[in-house]
Order: structure tokens, then C-alpha cells, then sequence
């Protein structure tokens, strides 16, 4: 549930109500076509507040040595984004992928996903690249973003 309400958050000037409600009522993510390579295993971190879920993110290893960590999906649920869960979350994402030996981290967020877009580039991610989301017929552009370890 966490997913699917930072999704709409984040998402919902960028698609079209039935859209949206597709992506709520779908089960599992094979309704998209990404055009980014996401392996099948990772482990996912969460963000608790007492017993609430608000805030999730999956580091997911790259099959070759020496790559880059990606995470995908990371979310924060509206009424604690802006408050730190992300930033939190992105931090302790940063120490695992180092501990695994990571040279870095990739991530990928929909170009016209403001919030998603300024958080990376906060946190010192530069853009390397572009590819995209599709949903549909509906094609939603991405910018790929790296952070690598000093």
C-alpha cells in the first residue's frame, strides 16, 4: 500500500485518472514496460513510525561484479514526505550498498516527477543518461541518476 500511495503522489499530474486507477488496481508492476533493467532480487528497506509503514526502498544488486547498487522502487508516503523519511531512508541505502561494496548507486525517477527529479539532485546524484516508463500507450520519459562513493 505504501508503494502504490508515494506512487500516486508523486505521479498522479502525470497520468490520467484511469490510468492512475489501473496502477491501483493492478497486483503486481508487469502492467508497466520499463526501459531499465531491474533485477528480480534485492532487499528492501523500510521506514517505520511506532508500528506505520510510510517509507520503503529496494537495493537491488546488479548481476555483474563491481556495479552499481540500483534502487527501485524507493517511496515515502504523502503525509511524511518533506520530513526527513526519504533522506533517512537514502542514507541508510548508502551505508548498505557501500558495506556490499558497491562503487555507487543508480536510481531512475519519471522526468516530470519534480519532487522525485530535486530530491536526487539533492543528495548528490548527477544524471548519466535517460530512458523511460511506459504504461500502455502511454510513454513517460526518465532520467537516470548516479551517485558514486568518494
Amino acid at each position: 500500500m505504501v508503494g502504490k500511495q508515494a506512487w500516486r503522489s508523486g505521479h498522479q499530474d502525470l497520468f490520467t485518472p484511469d490510468e492512475l486507477d489501473r496502477v491501483e488496481a493492478a497486483t503486481t508492476d508487469d502492467i508497466f514496460e520499463i526501459g531499465w533493467d531491474v533485477p528480480k532480487s534485492g532487499l528492501t528497506v523500510v521506514a517505520l513510525v511506532g508500528s506505520e509503514l510510510v517509507g520503503a526502498a529496494s537495493l537491488r544488486p546488479y548481476p555483474s561484479e563491481g556495479s552499481y547498487g540500483l534502487i527501485e522502487p524507493m517511496s515515502v508516503i504523502p503525509g511524511y514526505q518533506r520530513h526527513g523519511v526519504g533522506t533517512a531512508i537514502w542514507n541508510y541505502v548508502v551505508s548498505l550498498a557501500r558495506k556490499r561494496g558497491y562503487p555507487g548507486l543508480r536510481v531512475f525517477a519519471l522526468t516530470r516527477n519534480q519532487m522525485a527529479v530535486d530530491f536526487y539532485a539533492k543528495m548528490g546524484c548527477r544524471v548519466v543518461g535517460a530512458s523511460a516508463l511506459r504504461l500502455g500507450a502511454h510513454v513517460e520519459p526518465a532520467t537516470a541518476f548516479q551517485f558514486d562513493f568518494a
